[in-house]
Formats: structure tokens, sequence, C-alpha cells
């Protein structure tokens, strides 16, 4: 479990001028405005530790995250590794590496298999280029160029359902993905969706607090964990180079 929380604070001053309408109608609830501001970023704080874990190990209740809970050391398998920091190798992506991955699920003999594959934007071209797919819509040059940057899919979008010869998955680019072969979060995170659930102990909510100054303060709080069922099921595979 894991508690998120983040405080807004806006001056009796500003509160005023708002509500005058010195900063436009649009702003003209100074609070709320800046509650929404800090949400943004609060959010992606959450996500982020639901993907990663939290990189504290001197935690006792340290939480995993999706990467430290999806399956067990091996071979292609490297989960367990929380904070995903080990070193990318030099082998270049391609279905065969891919499928050699897929098949140490399969191996687990849980009578369950991915669905899904979080990757990074550069890591799915890589995928289109060698999917037996025809409905992966950009031009050769996208694919060549790596142009990640102007591709802008959101998160959670199936670009590519790759055809393994255990099952069909869809390849999700995710944006907290990185596209660095030297960066610690690079990597592919097979899950079967229906496998993992965030669940709230806390729903994300906005407690006022008290007034002891000159400004209306407030408190943005959310706790929750992560649900996984058949860690074996799914896995993580970071022995690789994009760039390649």
């Amino acid at each position: 479990c894991m508690i998120r929380d983040a405080r807004i604070a806006v001056s009796g001053s500003a509160a005023k001028e708002a509500e005058n309408g010195i900063y436009g109608d649009d702003l003209a609830n100074q609070v709320q405005f800046q509650i929404s501001v800090e949400m943004k970023g609060l959010l992606k704080d959450i996500e982020q530790q639901i993907l990663f874990g939290t990189l504290n190990t001197g935690q006792p209740r340290r939480f995993k995250g999706l990467a430290g809970d999806v399956g067990t050391w091996n071979g292609f398998l490297s989960t367990n590794v929380y904070d995903m920091n080990t070193n990318h190798g030099t082998t270049a992506i391609t279905a065969a590496f891919v499928n050699q991955f897929l098949r140490s699920i399969y191996d687990q003999d849980t009578g369950f298999f991915p669905d899904t594959l979080l990757v990074s934007s550069k890591t799915v071209i890589k995928f289109a280029g060698f999917a037996n797919v025809s409905n992966f819509t950009y031009t050769p040059a996208d694919i060549n160029s790596g142009a990640v940057s102007n591709l802008r899919w959101p998160a959670g979008t199936p670009v590519v359902p790759f055809l393994s010869p255990f099952g069909p998955v869809n390849v999700v680019p995710h944006p907290l993905l990185a596209d660095s072969a030297t960066t610690e979060n690079n990597g592919i995170i097979a899950i079967k969706k229906d496998f993992v659930k965030i669940a709230d102990f806390r729903p994300l909510a906005v407690y006022p607090v008290a007034r002891t100054k000159d400004s209306i303060q407030a408190d943005i709080i959310w706790e929750g964990t992560l649900e996984v069922q058949i860690e074996q099921a799914m896995g993580i595979m970071k022995d690789f180079n994009p760039d390649l």
C-alpha cells in the first residue's frame, strides 16, 4: 500500500484578486485552479510508482510496483528487480528475441498468457518493422527516422498487434517508459490486463486544511495498492537495446 499526497496554498490576497476578476473568468477560483495543477503532477507520480515501485530499499513496506510484481528471474524474465536498474545489453530487438521472452512466460505453465506488452515509443516502432500486421499506418520514413516525438500516441493505445506462437498480444506505448538504451526504466512489461488492478484504500480526494495564517490550504491525498494475480503469467524483458 502507498500514500501519495500534496498540499496547495493560495494567499488571501491572491484569492481575493481572483474573485475580483484580476486573473480572468477562468481563474476566478484560484484554489480550484491550483488544485487542478497539482493534481496532474500527483497523478503522474502515482502512475510512476504503480509501474516501477518505490526506489528506496530501506523502507520496510516497500511498494514494489508492476515491474517488481510480475514473475521471477527466468532467463529473459528479470522481474523483482524493482527499480529496473540493471545494465542493458547490446542485443537488437527482433521477433525471435521477443518470442523467446514470451516462451519463457508460456513455459511457466499457468494456463494464462499476457495480452499486452507495455513498451517505449521507440520499441513500438521496432515492433512495427517486424510484426506480421498490415494496419500500421506510419510510413517507412517514420519508422526509419525514429521520430518518436512526432507520433504522440496516448497512453494505453494499442498500436501494433503482435502475433506470437503462443497467442496475440497488443503492443502499447507508455509515455513513462523511456526510449534510451541506457535509461534504467526502458523495457518491455508483459501483462494480462484482467490480472492487474489498482485498488483504492482511500480514493483520491481533497481535504481542507484549518487556516492558521493568511492563506487557504488544502491537501490532496490518495492511498491505495496494486493488485497483481498470477505473476508467473506475466514478465519483464530488459536485456535489449531499442536503438539497434
